[in-house]
C-alpha cells in the first residue's frame, strides 16, 4: 500500500504523496500490528507504590466520673477539654499523629472536635477493657508513645499492673483528680445471695470506709421502707480505716424486697451520696424439692446432687432403698416432691407396689436412671413405656454422646452442645435401642466416629402434668470431672443437669407468647428483651403485634413495642434509673389474648461514688515499667512536658511502606483510544492523499 511507486500517480480526488509521506504512514501502520501483537502476548506491567505510615501517639483518657469529684471541679473539667487539643498540636510540629480515646466501662473512639464538650460521667472504671481493645486496634502500628490520663482508681477489671494488653511502646502518664484526703465515709460494697426464702433468714455482709473521720463514731444499719431491721456501731481508729459489718436479716414478704445499707451522717464529709447503698433480695415462697431414691450410693448420684445444690432454689433429699430406715418418711418427701430421681429402683417393689406405680399415682415427675443390668432387665420386660431394648446377655458397651440438634424442649447452649462430644464415654447395654414416637431423644450414641440414631437419654411430655425421663448408662461423674479439667468449671455439666430437672418439674403447658428478659441490670446498660410468638400447632409466628408495660416502683408507666428479627421478637428499652420494675407483654393471636408479667432489678453503680484520693503512685509505678515516666498532674503538666519526654526517649521515622502490583497490559484502558486514534489518522490521510 505504501511501497515505492504506489500513490504517486494524482486521482481525481487525491494528490497523491511523497515517499516521506508514504514511510510514515507506512510505520504508523507496522506500529499499530506489533501493538496488537504485543497486546496478544498478554504482557503484564509491575508498578510501585509507596505508603507513608507517619508515627502516631495514643492518647486514653479516663472518662469516669471520679475524675471531677474535686472542690474546683469546673475548673479542671476546662483543663480536661483543652489538653488534648494542646497536646495535638505539639505533636503536629514533629510531624505525630494523634489518636485520642476515652474510657469508663469500655473504649471508645474521639475525634478531636469531642473534646471541647465532654462530659466526665462514667459509672466505673474499666483499664483493663480498654487495653484489650487497643491491642487488637494499634498491632504492628508505627507506635511513637502511649499517654494515660486516669487518676489511677480502677474499680473493674483486672489490675493494670498485671494486665498483658499494654503497646509495646514507652507509657507517658498523667495524673487526674484530687490527691487530697477529704473527710468522708462511705459504703464500699455489699454482698448478699440473690434468692431467699419466705420465713428463713440470710446473711448480708458490708465494707464500710472511713477517711479522715478517726474516734468518729458510725452507725451502720439496714433498712427496708422506712423500717430499721438491724444496726451495729464503729468508732475509727485511724484517718484511713475500713471495716467488715455482719448481718442477718429475716425473709419477710414475696417478690422482689428492696432493702438499703445505710451509715449514719457527719457534718463535716464532703460527699452524703455514697452513704446509702440499696440493694435487692427477691423473697420466694419455697425452694425445689428434689427427692433422689437409689438402691446404693453411686458417683454419678453425687454428680447430679452436686449439680442441682450449686442453685440456690434447689433443695436435695438422698434415700437410699437398701438401708432405708423410715418408710414414712420417704413417703412424705415423695408427697412433697416437684421432681424426682429414681435411680436404679426400676424392678424393685416398695411394699406392695413397684416404684412405677408409687410414683405414677403421687403424679409426680420423674427422671429414671437405669445404669446396672437388674434395672435395664426389668425395662426389657416392660412395654407400657414405648421403649425397646435388645437382650445382651449381660454385655455392656461404652460410646460417647452428642446432642440432638433438632431437640426443642428447653434450651441446649451451644458450649454444652460442643463441651458433650469431649466427654468421656459412658458405659450402656450393648444392642439397640428403640424409643416410640412419644419420645424426644435428648442425647444420641456415638460409636467412635459413627453417629447412630439411638438415643440414650430422652424425654417425653404426656397429656397431663406428670413428665418423665429416662436415662440408659452410666459415667455422668466421669463427665463431671473432664469439664472441670478443660474448663476449669462445672458450668457445662451443671446446665444440662438443672435445665432438664427444671423442665421437668415446670408447668407442661408451653405458652404461646414466651418472653425472655434479665433479673437485674445496672444503671449504665440498656434493657434489652426477646420474645417469641406461636400458632396453635406451637409453630413460630411471623407478624405479631407485641407491647410492652414497664411499670416502675414509684408507678410510672413506660409502654413499648417488640420490632420483628426473623422469627423472634426484641425489644431495646434504653437504659433506665435505679430502682424495681415490673413488665407486662400482651398479644393477641387467634381473637385470643396472651399476657405474660415478669420483674427486674436497676441497680445503682456506686463505684464513682467514693472519696478516695487520686491514685498517682499507681500511675508512676505503669509509666516506670513500661519505659516512660510519669509526667506529672494536669496542673502542672504542659503537653511540651510529654512531648520533650517522647523525644528523649526517641520518636521513630515515618515508615515507607512498598507494594509491587502487577497489572495487565491490556486493562490500560488509554492504549485502546491511542489504537483507535493512530488508525483514524492513517484512514483520515490515507484517503485525502490517495482519493477514495
Amino acid at each position: 500500500m505504501y511501497g515505492r511507486g504506489s500513490g504517486t500517480k494524482r486521482t481525481t480526488t487525491g494528490g497523491g504523496m511523497s515517499a516521506g509521506g508514504r514511510i510514515a504512514l507506512g510505520l504508523l501502520r507496522a506500529a499499530l500490528i506489533s501493538t496488537l501483537v504485543l497486546l496478544l502476548l498478554e504482557p503484564l506491567i509491575r508498578s510501585f507504590q509507596l505508603d507513608r505510615e507517619e508515627a502516631v501517639v495514643i492518647l486514653l483518657m479516663d472518662e469516669s466520673a471520679s475524675i471531677l469529684k474535686s472542690s474546683d471541679s469546673l475548673r479542671s473539667q476546662s483543663d480536661l477539654r483543652a489538653w488534648p487539643l494542646s497536646l495535638s498540636e505539639s505533636l503536629q510540629v514533629l510531624d505525630v499523629n494523634l489518636e485520642t480515646f476515652g474510657f469508663s466501662d469500655e473504649l471508645t473512639f474521639h475525634n478531636l472536635d469531642h473534646w471541647p464538650t465532654a462530659q466526665w460521667q462514667g459509672n466505673q472504671t474499666n483499664l483493663e477493657t480498654a487495653l484489650a481493645a487497643l491491642e487488637a486496634r494499634f498491632e504492628n502500628r508505627n507506635l511513637a508513645g502511649f499517654v494515660l490520663a486516669s487518676d489511677g482508681l480502677i474499680n473493674r477489671g483486672a489490675q493494670p499492673e498485671f494486665s498483658d494488653h499494654w503497646p509495646s511502646t514507652p507509657l507517658y502518664t498523667i495524673g487526674l483528680g484530687d490527691t487530697t484526703i477529704r473527710k468522708d465515709r462511705w459504703i464500699e460494697r455489699v454482698d448478699h445471695n440473690r434468692v431467699a426464702y419466705l420465713g428463713n433468714s440470710f446473711p448480708v455482709e458490708t465494707v464500710v470506709q472511713a477517711q479522715g473521720m478517726a474516734e468518729l463514731e458510725i452507725t451502720i444499719s439496714v433498712h427496708i421502707g422506712s423500717s430499721a431491721l438491724a444496726s451495729k456501731t464503729w468508732r475509727p481508729s485511724s484517718n484511713s480505716t475500713s471495716k467488715r459489718f455482719e448481718f442477718t436479716l429475716p425473709a419477710e414478704g414475696l417478690g422482689l424486697q428492696r432493702y438499703e445499707m445505710r451509715c449514719s451522717i457527719d457534718s463535716r464529709e464532703v460527699n452524703l451520696e455514697n452513704n446509702r447503698f440499696p440493694f435487692y433480695v427477691e423473697v420466694l415462697e419455697s425452694k425445689r424439692q428434689v427427692v433422689v431414691i437409689s438402691d446404693a450410693p453411686h458417683p454419678d448420684i453425687n454428680a447430679i446432687v452436686l449439680a442441682l445444690q450449686d442453685q440456690e432454689q434447689t433443695e436435695v433429699t438422698i434415700f437410699h432403698t437398701t438401708n432405708l430406715q423410715d418408710a414414712s418418711r420417704l413417703l412424705q418427701a415423695i408427697e412433697k416432691a416437684d421432681v424426682l430421681i429414681a435411680h436404679n429402683v426400676l424392678g424393685q417393689f416398695f411394699g406392695a407396689s413397684t416404684w412405677p406405680q408409687l410414683i405414677q399415682a403421687n403424679q409426680k415427675p420423674c427422671w429414671w436412671i437405669l445404669s446396672d443390668e437388674a434395672s435395664q432387665s426389668s425395662l426389657r420386660s416392660m412395654t407400657q413405656w414405648g421403649i425397646r431394648l435388645e437382650q445382651s446377655a449381660g454385655l455392656s458397651e461404652r460410646h460417647q454422646v452428642r446432642v440432638n440438634s433438632n431437640f426443642g424442649l428447653f434450651d441446649i447452649p451451644e458450649a454444652l452442645e460442643s463441651a458433650c462430644r469431649q466427654w468421656p464415654p459412658m458405659q450402656g447395654p450393648f444392642g439397640s435401642l428403640t424409643w416410640s414416637p412419644a419420645w424426644s431423644p435428648l442425647l444420641y450414641r456415638q460409636l467412635g466416629t459413627l453417629e447412630t440414631d439411638q438415643s440414650c437419654w430422652a424425654v417425653r411430655e404426656s397429656s397431663g402434668d406428670q413428665r418423665m425421663a429416662v436415662t440408659i448408662g452410666q459415667g455422668f461423674w466421669n463427665w463431671r470431672m473432664r469439664n472441670y479439667v478443660q474448663y476449669e468449671n462445672h458450668k457445662n455439666f451443671n446446665d444440662l443437669v438443672q435445665k432438664h430437672v427444671q423442665f421437668l418439674g415446670s408447668q407442661n403447658k408451653r405458652n404461646r407468647l414466651n418472653v425472655s428478659a434479665p433479673k437485674s441490670i445496672e444503671v449504665d446498660q440498656r434493657l434489652e428483651l426477646t420474645a417469641e410468638v406461636y400458632d396453635a400447632a406451637l409453630m413460630p409466628v411471623v407478624g405479631a403485634s407485641i407491647r410492652l408495660l414497664l411499670k416502675s416502683d414509684d408507678g410510672a408507666e413506660f409502654p413499648f413495642e417488640f420490632s420483628a428479627r426473623n422469627q423472634r421478637y426484641a425489644l431495646d428499652a434504653g437504659r433506665l434509673q435505679e430502682g424495681s420494675y415490673t413488665w407486662t407483654a400482651s398479644c393477641q393471636l387467634d381473637q385470643q389474648a396472651y399476657e405474660q408479667t415478669g420483674t427486674f432489678i436497676v441497680l445503682a453503680n456506686q463505684a464513682e461514688l467514693t472519696s478516695k484520693p487520686a491514685d498517682h503512685d499507681l500511675l508512676l509505678r505503669l509509666a516506670e515499667s513500661k519505659g516512660g515516666s510519669f509526667c506529672g498532674t494536669l496542673d502542672n503538666s504542659t503537653a511540651d512536658r510529654v512531648v520533650t519526654a517522647m523525644q528523649k526517649a526517641g520518636i521513630p521515622s515515618a515508615i515507607l511502606h512498598e507494594q509491587i502490583q502487577l497489572d495487565e497490559l491490556i486493562a490500560w484502558d488509554w492504549i485502546l483510544w491511542c489504537i483507535l486514534a493512530m488508525l483514524t489518522i492513517e484512514w483520515v490521510i490515507r484517503r485525502r492523499a490517495f482519493g477514495y
